[in-house]
C-alpha cells in the first residue's frame, strides 16, 4: 500500500522531533507517486530499491532528487551488505556533529565562519592561547616525556638534526595537547605552530604530537587550519585513516605533484596498519625543533580533499605514489604522486581552498561525491 499524504506528515512530525543524521527509505512497490514528498524532509536520504519491485521508486526518486538538488544517495543493488557501506555516512554526518576542535592560537576566527561551521556541520570550535597551553606543557612529567622520546628514537630509521631535547620537548607537547583535548573534551586539535614557535610563545613545534596523534586514530592539524581539521574528520570517521595535510607543489615536467609538509602520520592505512619507515628531521623552515620525514609507499592511490566551508564545497583529485623526494628544498616529508597536473593546476583555487589540500590513502572519490551530495555541498572536482 502507498504511503499517504497524512502517513508521511507523521513521519515527518518525527523526523523533526528526533532529528536523525539522516532517513533510509525503501522503495518496495511499483506506485511512486509518494517520492516527491520526502524531499520536503530536507534530511540526508539513502534510497533503497527492492530489486525487480521498487524500479519505478528508484528511477523517480534519481530524477527528482537531482533535479531539485536532494540530500540524498540512492542504491539499487542485489548485495544487501552494500547498504551498510552507504549507512556509514550517517555516521560521519553524526560524528560531525558531536565534534569538536580545539585550537591553541591567540585569537579567534571569525564569528560568522564559526557559526557556518555549527550550523552547517555540528562541529564546535574552541580556542585557547598558548598561555593555557604553556600551563598544561608544564604539568606534564619529564618521565613520561622521556618514554615517548625514546620510543621514537628506536623507531626512527634515523635522527639527523634534532639533540635529544628536541625530541623530548615534542613528547611534553604530544602529552599537553592530549591532555587539553581530553579536559575540552574535543576529537581534534590543531595548533598556530609557525606563528606561536616564531614569537617563542610555546616551547617546541608540534609536529611529533600531531605524528602520534594521527597515528592512534586521533587528529593533529597544524598551522590551526580548521578546514583541514574538518576534511580530516570526515575522512577519519569515514575509513579510520588519518591524513596528511600538505602544500602541494605541481611539477607539470614529471607530471607530478609532491605534498610537502612537516607533519605525517606513519600509519596512514589506520591505527592497527603497520607503520611505514620514518627519519627524526628537524623543522625545515628554521632548521629547529623536531619532526618527521616519513617515507610513503610506492603503489598506493592516494585522494586528496579540502572543505571550503565558507562557500559550502568540497575540493577533490587522486592520482597514484610513485616515490618520496629528498631534498632539502621545503618541508620533511615529500610524496610525489602522479595526476593530471595540468587540470589540477587550472582549478586549484587557491583563494577559495588555500594552499593546504589534506591526502589520504585509498580511492574515496565516489564517497566523497556522494557525501558531498548528502550534505548539500558542491563537489570541487580539480581533475576536470
Amino acid at each position: 500500500m502507498e504511503a499517504t499524504e497524512s502517513d508521511f506528515q507523521k513521519f515527518a512530525a518525527r523526523i523533526d522531533k528526533e532529528d536523525p543524521a539522516g532517513v533510509v527509505i525503501f522503495g518496495l512497490a511499483i506506485p511512486h507517486r509518494s517520492v516527491k514528498m520526502f524531499g520536503q524532509l530536507r534530511k540526508p536520504m539513502l534510497w533503497v530499491n527492492d530489486i525487480y519491485g521498487g524500479e519505478l521508486y528508484f528511477f523517480d526518486a534519481m530524477e527528482v532528487g537531482l533535479e531539485n538538488h536532494w540530500p540524498f544517495v540512492a542504491l539499487s543493488s542485489s548485495r544487501f551488505s552494500d547498504i551498510g557501506a552507504k549507512l556509514r555516512y550517517f555516521d560521519v554526518i553524526h560524528a560531525l556533529r558531536h565534534s569538536r576542535i580545539l585550537a591553541v592560537r591567540d585569537r579567534d576566527y571569525p564569528k560568522d565562519y564559526v557559526e557556518k561551521i555549527k550550523n552547517k556541520l555540528g562541529t564546535e570550535i574552541l580556542v585557547r592561547d598558548h598561555e593555557a597551553f604553556n600551563k598544561v606543557y608544564g604539568t606534564v612529567p619529564e618521565t613520561e616525556a622521556k618514554e615517548w622520546a625514546k620510543r621514537w628514537i628506536a623507531e626512527a630509521e634515523k635522527v639527523v638534526e634534532p639533540q635529544f631535547e628536541d625530541i623530548l620537548a615534542g613528547a611534553r607537547t604530544y602529552l599537553a595537547l592530549k591532555k587539553m583535548m581530553a579536559l575540552e573534551k574535543a576529537n581534534a586539535v590543531t595548533v598556530d605552530c609557525l606563528d606561536l614557535v616564531y614569537k617563542k610563545k610555546i616551547p617546541a613545534y608540534p609536529c611529533l604530537a600531531f605524528f602520534q596523534l594521527n597515528n592512534e586514530g586521533s587528529t593533529g592539524i597544524c598551522e590551526a587550519d580548521i578546514d583541514s581539521a574538518l576534511t580530516q574528520l570526515l575522512i577519519r570517521f569515514l575509513s579510520e585513516r588519518p591524513g596528511f595535510v600538505s602544500d602541494p607543489v605541481i611539477d607539470q615536467g614529471t607530471g607530478q605533484i609532491i605534498y610537502a609538509h612537516c607533519v605525517a602520520a606513519s600509519k596512514m592505512k589506520g591505527p592497527r596498519s603497520e607503520p611505514m619507515p620514518y627519519i627524526l628531521r628537524s623543522h625545515a623552515e628554521d632548521n629547529s625543533g623536531a619532526s618527521v620525514q616519513v617515507k610513503m609507499t610506492p603503489g598506493e592511490i592516494m585522494s586528496t580533499i579540502k572543505f571550503d566551508i565558507k562557500t559550502e564545497r568540497i575540493a577533490f583529485h587522486k592520482g597514484k605514489i610513485v616515490g618520496n623526494v629528498d631534498t632539502d628544498r621545503a618541508c620533511r616529508t615529500k610524496v610525489a604522486v602522479e595526476v593530471d597536473t595540468a587540470a589540477v593546476a587550472r582549478n586549484y583555487q587557491v583563494s577559495k581552498f588555500g594552499w593546504h589540500r589534506v591526502s589520504f590513502y585509498g580511492d574515496w572519490e565516489t564517497e566523497i561525491r556522494e557525501l558531498a551530495q548528502l550534505m548539500q555541498l558542491e563537489f570541487w572536482d580539480e581533475q576536470k
